[in-house]
């Protein structure tokens, strides 16, 4: 009897009389295209309740709606305005990969043939492999390096991807305005979410709690649920910062580094560079819609995740050798900050320090730079579907 698969070997296809040496493929893949599975890389298991996903195809369009209810005096020749309403819209993208040495070629089973081995472990041990990279390796770099994204500077809310760079937002989202600030300043609409710290002496208290004032204008993040991602290098900057007003005393007594300043909370991690800090705005994981990254799959769940493609449409999987010809692909899949105002970069480096604190063009570089390695990290074992 014929099985119709979910997208776990095949994009749809049919499994004659499956065995267990196929159940196991099809676990493998199920297990790793499970989205409530819990990740089992820490990087990718902090990620990834900031990650709202959208089903639809590759430019799918996304729109947003929100509105400001208002009260007016109780009179009938008044006319008090009711709302106002705000419209826009996100253009989504998404792209296909397929791995490169990753098909189960002729070569492959003539050698199994001529060694006299068995071509089910040899398919296994390919399969095993390419999940353990596309868990630990593609997913979480093709998310962080979205997170990564240096929009160009101005621009609505709506046009760009990436954390606010110089954009003007509606003063609806902020606690309090003043519209005489400077752009980029505390109260101003005009949101920099890109900075440096402000004294070439290095990181200072000044620093950290200028990041959490700025984050905390923002009506829906919560002061208390700020956190701040950076490598074991760049968070030893904060050795200088343990005996400020405001800082644990944990170090002091026990030796042993604090696990927060100010209330804002650290995680350590190899994604960033040594001198950039990246703050989230924990509450964003709670925001329904407000998430920090938006991934775009598939409306269709056997075109969602890892799976296994045959050489053509017709292929009925009886045996290890009717995988012949057979390739991994990774199924359309787009990741983009749209939650801009949840993400900010601190830049550390003593040498680009200003007053201003904003991030100079060498601390931009650098966060392109990183973007672009993460991406080498999994791309180079990867190709696009054009």
């Amino acid at each position: 009897m014929s099985k119709v698969l979910n997208g776990s070997i095949t994009a749809g296809q049919l499994l004659d009389n499956p065995d267990e040496f196929f159940y196991k493929i099809v676990g493998a893949l199920d297990a790793v295209n499970d989205k409530d599975a819990i990740p089992k890389d820490e990087d990718l298991n902090f990620i990834t309740p900031f990650i709202y996903e959208v089903e639809g195809e590759n430019g799918t369009i996304t729109t947003y709606e929100a509105f400001e209810t208002f009260f007016g005096d109780n009179a009938g020749y008044l006319n008090p305005q009711d709302f106002n309403e705000t419209y826009d819209k996100w253009s989504l993208n998404s792209r296909s990969y397929s791995m490169k040495n990753a098909s189960f070629d002729p070569q492959m089973f003539k050698l199994a043939k001529i060694r006299g081995q068995k071509p089910e472990k040899l398919v296994m041990d390919r399969t095993e492999a390419i999940i353990r990279k596309y868990e630990t390796v593609v997913k979480k770099n093709m998310a962080y390096e979205s997170l990564f994204q240096v929009p160009t500077t101005g621009g609505s809310y709506y046009s760009k991807k990436g954390a606010l760079r110089n954009t003007v937002v509606d003063k609806s989202i902020l606690h309090d305005v003043d519209t005489t600030a400077t752009a980029g300043a505390l109260r101003s609409t005009t949101r920099n979410h890109f900075r440096c710290i402000e004294s070439s002496a290095g990181l200072g208290f000044s620093d950290i709690q200028f990041v959490k004032s700025y984050f905390t204008e923002y009506v829906d993040i919560d002061p208390n649920s700020i956190l701040c991602m950076g490598t074991a290098t760049a968070l030893g900057e904060f050795h200088a910062l343990y005996d400020f007003a405001g800082t644990q005393d944990k170090f002091k007594i026990t030796g042993t580094p604090t696990e927060s300043i100010d209330g804002i909370n650290f995680i350590t991690s190899s994604m960033p560079s040594n001198d950039i800090l990246v703050f989230i705005a924990g509450s964003a994981a709670e925001a329904g819609t407000g998430k920090i990254i938006t991934k775009l799959i598939n409306p269709i769940p056997e075109y969602q995740g890892l799976s296994i493609s045959p050489v053509n449409s017709n292929t009925m999987f009886t045996d290890a050798y009717s995988l012949e010809g057979s390739v991994f692909e990774i199924q359309d899949v787009g990741y983009q900050v749209t939650g801009r105002q949840y993400l900010l970069f601190l830049d550390i480096n003593k040498s680009r320090a200003s007053s201003d604190r904003i991030m100079s063009e060498a601390g931009l570089s650098e966060i392109t730079r990183r973007k672009a390695f993460l991406h080498s990290r999994w791309f180079t074992g990867v190709n696009e579907i054009k």
